[in-house]
């Protein structure tokens, strides 16, 4: 069997309505090319059914690559309900107006879904501010508040995988934000991210991410591994818990108090100040640089230390005090 023969038996039939134009003269064409090589073997002969050879792979790798699309867009389409919840996705066809995964959001809405339900919580908007309140609560409670002058944004909402995540969207236009706010048990962990906007979490005990592309990150009793980014905002967190934290900022300060000793800090800052409190009473292991600023480290340091604390400045001062 020649080599272009052997590929087109791993491809499927396309649909008959699908074929190609002329295909029987296209493929007849082809084979007249390959066959006025010269012998086999000869560097020509192997360039010139190279090509239509990586043709025909690149045809198979598309069909497995629609056929895997077509059984997993399904599950990430945001509609359907979830015990607890309401249904997510579009309305009936031609009524909703808004897009596949979400449903367009013209006032404040409210939803709730069951704490065995999910073990994770992801929420992001693309404008506008994210708060998350971990509390005793035996379910979550997301509320999502429009605000907007022209296209409505849009919103999905949604439990998969044993994650609960709910994402707004602005359009490509002026005056449009979503406000979310979480309430969810304490002991969930936590991603929470906006392009431009405030990321304030409170009362998470098995860690979290906070991510703002242009706004500040606050961060209130938050225990397990932390890490909070922003590239234009400041970083600020009090009574700490958590036993790793990654705080940093391109363009702002870092300003975070721990109540129980870390065992890492990184604290970083490019155009800004980093100040780290911590508890009195532990030793550290502390390496503080500020290329164009001050250093002041005033709590007991050892070399050999269990607790780790990093923190640097390219523009500004870096204090790590008890």
């Amino acid at each position: 069997m020649n080599p272009i023969d052997e590929l087109a038996s791993l491809l499927p039939p396309a649909p008959p309505s699908r074929d190609l134009p002329h295909r029987d003269q296209h493929e007849a064409d082809l084979l007249a090319v390959i066959g006025a090589d010269p012998a086999a073997g000869s560097p020509r002969r192997r360039s010139r059914w190279l090509a239509p050879s990586a043709a025909a792979i690149a045809v198979a790798c598309a069909v497995v690559v629609v056929a895997i699309a077509a059984v997993a867009l399904p599950g990430l389409s945001g509609t359907g309900t979830t015990p607890g919840s309401r249904p997510t996705g579009p309305g009936p066809a031609g009524k909703s107006g808004a897009p596949a995964g979400g449903s367009r959001l013209t006032a404040t809405r409210h939803w709730t879904a069951p704490a065995g339900s999910f073990t994770s919580v992801v929420v992001s908007t693309s404008d506008g501010p994210v708060t998350v309140a971990g509390d005793a609560a035996k379910s979550a409670a997301v509320t999502a508040t429009p605000s907007y002058s022209g296209t409505a944004p849009v919103v999905s909402y949604r439990v998969a995988d044993r994650t609960l995540t709910v994402r707004a969207q602005c359009p490509q236009e002026r005056n449009c934000q979503v406000a979310l706010q979480l309430r969810v048990p304490a002991g969930v962990p936590v991603r929470a991210a906006t392009d431009l906007g405030a990321v304030r979490l409170t009362g998470l005990t098995s860690g979290a991410v906070a991510d703002s592309q242009l706004g500040n990150i606050y961060l209130s009793r938050v225990a397990g591994p932390v890490t909070a980014q922003t590239e234009l905002g400041q970083v600020s967190a009090t009574g700490l818990t958590a036993y790793r934290a990654t705080l940093t900022t391109a363009q702002g300060s870092v300003d975070a108090a721990f109540s129980v000793a870390p065992e890492l800090v990184t604290a970083s800052s490019q155009l800004g100040s980093v100040t780290l409190r911590l508890p009195s009473g532990t030793s550290y292991a502390v390496t503080a640089t500020a290329d164009l600023g001050s250093t002041s480290v005033t709590v007991p340091q050892s070399r050999v230390s269990r607790h780790v604390v990093k923190a640097d400045s390219q523009l500004g001062s870096v204090t790590v005090s008890g």
